[in-house]
């Protein structure tokens, strides 16, 4: 007699245990056996067989490190097929119109080959597409916005959001996975509409610059998820905007942090004047920011950049609208008790500073200029600015300007220079593949200024901002992610075609853009 429990708890690595007792003994006997992952390298795809309706097969040659990890490989998928023929797993490696996956095993003497066909069942579908809204499915102006700001955006509304969103041609919206608590966490494609069901995002990224939106990490920072949905909807129906896909790519990520979203949104119900800090975190109290190996929304970020790697990457934040916090309130968490500011906006840059690479430098100081143009254009955003910025250098910046540092550029908060010093901020080098003779991970994208020249924030006083000052933070957002957009669009980048040989007499062609995306009026 046997009895069996599957837990499913949460932890860093995949772990059994089996606990069995023997007739005649009075302990029983507890085996424990961690899960190791199979180390196959990088998969890639060396031949396809395609017809007018589906693909016959798929061949992924796969890299093991060593024989011992490519013989575990094989046992894998030999066990999946026995599986197959079970009646268990029969979505896992099985796609509709895909007849079989052919998987080729490099050893050290030979090469291993294991199919695996299609059982006739498949994942549920990631597309997150529902009915177009109404007035049609094409760039032309709409009517009537579908995204709302004068209410929070909830989670829940957010992926309805996007369902109608992901109807437009432009946009190719899909589940990239799934929060601590099982909600879903979508992202958004934004490129030209094609007809084709699938794209190289390789082609595409190297053939235009991409932009990365990431909106509420922290949960209770409400407005980002608004301005980039209004985002996604400008870009799908309006044709202004439209035709900057023709320049750029943009990759859209609304809601980072949905179980923190969650618990926000129904705390602002009971209290829409609080600025509601337990709402900020996700579902273990940890920040989404920090890739935690707990947490599988957090792997989200990392994931989308390595695919697409951006030339700018924005991370929209915010701090409270209520409030001016004081020192010493007593209810504020740890890492905010010195947390002082207005209600005002704010953005900071910080690019490499690097003398190899001067046209990062040049990019960077250019941006600022198109932060500053957007955000002064609006009269109503550059009034609000213009108070703060005064109540600021008043109140804090003139008591202790070394305390509370305050740096305007064309009237738009933007710290850019370092305060005792005045050259710009950032990296003097750029980060090296090792220190000495220590060999570097280099997994964040801030290590890789070479590919994403820009990682940018702001500061908009939102911590559950309501109806019309909720209106008015939004559009600020939006004005800041516009200028970044323009930037791109505008500017001016070249294309190389490197041709060299390849195995078997083959020849590699490779074409490569160049980084970054340099000014309009440099070109």
């Amino acid at each position: 007699e046997s009895r069996v429990l599957y837990a499913a708890n949460a932890a860093p690595r995949a772990r059994l245990e089996v606990t069995y007792q023997e007739k005649g003994v009075e302990k029983p006997t507890k085996v424990t056996r961690d899960l190791m992952p199979v180390a196959v390298g990088v998969p890639s795809v060396r031949r396809a067989v395609v017809t007018a309706d589906r693909v016959r097969e798929l061949q992924v040659d796969l890299a093991p490190a060593t024989d011992a990890d490519a013989a575990r490989a094989v046992d894998v998928i030999d066990q999946l097929a026995e599986f197959h023929k079970a009646g268990l797993f029969r979505r896992e490696l099985s796609y509709s119109r895909v007849d079989q996956l052919a998987f080729s095993f490099a050893l050290r003497d030979a090469k291993a080959r294991r199919v695996v066909e299609f059982t006739g069942e498949e994942p549920a579908s990631l597309v997150r597409a529902g009915d177009p809204p109404s007035g049609g499915t094409g760039a032309t102006p709409a009517r009537d916005a579908l995204v709302k700001w004068d209410h929070v955006i909830g989670p829940d509304e957010a992926e309805s959001l996007v369902k109608s969103l992901g109807a437009f041609p432009a946009i190719k919206a899909y589940r990239a996975g799934q929060s601590y608590r099982g909600r879903e966490v979508s992202v958004m494609e934004i490129t030209l509409p094609t007809p084709s069901e699938q794209i190289s995002v390789t082609k595409y990224t190297a053939y235009k610059p991409t932009i990365f939106i990431t909106g509420r990490q922290h949960a209770n920072e409400v407005s980002s998820t608004s301005h980039i949905l209004r985002l996604a909807e400008k870009l799908a129906t309006d044709p202004q905007y439209a035709a900057m896909l023709k320049k750029i790519n943009v990759i859209l990520h609304p809601v980072e942090n949905p179980d923190g979203a969650a618990m926000a949104y129904e705390l602002q119900k009971l209290t829409p004047t609080h600025m509601l800090h337990a709402g900020r975190y996700s579902a273990l109290g940890q920040d989404v920011g920090g890739a935690s190996t707990l947490l599988p929304e957090s792997q989200v970020r990392g994931r989308v950049w390595r695919e697409w790697l951006p030339d700018i990457y924005l991370n929209p934040h915010g701090y409270p609208s209520h409030e001016w916090v004081q020192q010493f309130a007593g209810y504020v968490p740890p890492g905010f008790r010195a947390y002082l500011s207005s209600r005002g906006w704010y953005t900071q840059l910080s690019g490499l500073r690097d003398p190899r690479y001067p046209e990062i430098s040049h990019a960077t100081d250019a941006l600022r200029d198109s932060i500053a143009q957007a955000l002064t254009a609006d009269p109503k955003i550059k009034a609000l600015n213009l108070a703060h910025q005064d109540r600021y250098r008043r109140w804090a910046f003139g008591f202790a300007p070394f305390v509370y540092g305050q740096e305007i550029y064309e009237d738009t908060a933007i710290y850019y220079t370092d305060p005792e010093t005045g050259e710009p901020r950032g990296n003097r080098r750029a980060p090296g593949a090792q220190r000495g003779d220590v060999p570097l991970a280099r997994q964040a994208m801030a290590q890789w200024p070479q590919v994403t020249f820009n990682i940018g924030m702001t500061e908009a006083p939102d911590e559950t901002a309501q109806g019309v000052w909720l209106g008015l933070v939004t559009e600020m957002g939006f004005s800041f992610l516009k200028a970044h957009l323009e930037f791109l669009e505008r500017g001016a980048y070249t294309r190389d075609l490197v041709e060299e040989g390849a195995a078997r007499d083959g020849v590699s062609r490779t074409w490569v853009r160049t980084r970054p995306v340099k000014p309009a009026a440099r070109r």
